[in-house]
């Protein structure tokens, strides 16, 4: 178990490796808090909608009755296997990859009456894959 005190010079630490950097990763932050938060909150609906389901009718909902609350109830849509827990299991070597692809799914599956893509530049507007800008091959962020 961490002491606060330790907990609280790691913190430390981490705001002064940020601290300098703060303009070269406030995208990647941003768009981070912003996949979490869309994730949290679609299974927080899921979960309310069901709870009032079953309090309004008495059971649970059939497969039918479920799918309805999945198409209908959320703000956004999250395709499957885009959430956060979907890239948070996946094995370093593929994070990124994953995180790309879900950012960029979400992106093109939220759609306006217009036929405009409402959340394009918004969640993917990083590249979760660049390349490091010294040459080396290896990705400008780790996993």
């Amino acid at each position: 178990m961490i002491t606060k005190q330790a907990l609280g010079s790691t913190l430390f630490g981490m705001a002064d490796i940020l601290r300098d950097k703060v303009e070269d990763y406030k995208a990647y932050i941003l768009s981070l808090l912003f996949f979490k938060r869309l994730s949290d909150n679609y299974e927080w609906e899921t979960e309310n909608e069901i709870k009032e389901f079953e309090k309004r009718e008495g059971r649970q909902p059939t497969e039918k009755e479920l799918a309805i609350i999945m198409r209908e109830k959320h703000d956004f849509k999250i395709p499957e296997g885009c959430f956060w827990k979907d890239v948070r299991d996946a094995s370093p070597d593929k994070k990124n990859e994953k995180l790309n692809h879900a950012v960029n799914e979400i992106a093109d599956a939220n759609i306006d009456r217009n036929g405009k893509a409402i959340l394009k530049g918004v969640i993917n507007t990083v590249r979760w894959n660049e390349p490091a800008p010294d040459g080396s091959g290896s990705k400008k962020l780790s996993p």
